[in-house]
This record gives C-alpha cells, sequence and structure tokens, in this order.
C-alpha cells in the first residue's frame, strides 16, 4: 500500500487509507474499475481467515443530486 501510494516506510499506518481516494489508491482500485460492483468477479473481497461474513447493503447516495436514484452507497 505504501508502494501504491508512493509513500515512506516511516508513514504512519494511520494515514494510508485515510479517505476514499487514499483507500482506492492504496488497494490498487483505478478507473479501471469504474462501474465495476461487489457483485461481479472482476472486484472480490476476502474475509481474514476466520472471521465470518457480513452482510453488504446497498442504498441510495445522499446530499448529491446527480443520480441520486443510482444505489451506489
Amino acid at each position: 500500500m505504501r508502494q501504491l501510494r508512493g509513500l515512506p516506510e516511516g508513514t504512519k499506518d494511520t494515514q494510508l487509507l485515510s479517505g476514499p481516494a487514499k483507500l482506492t489508491k492504496g488497494l490498487g482500485i483505478d478507473l479501471a474499475f469504474n462501474e465495476v460492483t461487489f457483485a461481479s468477479d472482476h472486484l472480490r473481497l476476502f474475509l481474514p481467515a476466520g472471521e465470518k461474513p457480513i452482510k453488504i447493503g446497498m442504498s441510495g447516495r445522499i446530499g448529491i443530486t446527480k443520480a441520486a436514484d443510482l444505489k451506489l452507497r
């Protein structure tokens, strides 16, 4: 993640992924993933060993006017 973000080794872990842009850059998610959903085969998330799955929900976007009806949150 430090390499993907271009950060030196001494950077605090709390600064690696603090915010949506830092998160996507740190995970290597770029514009090629636009319109890819978590339900697709192109993007998969895995739980650490021993963790139980949780239900992920979708809802409409809030605080915006453009495409507010799309379930992108």
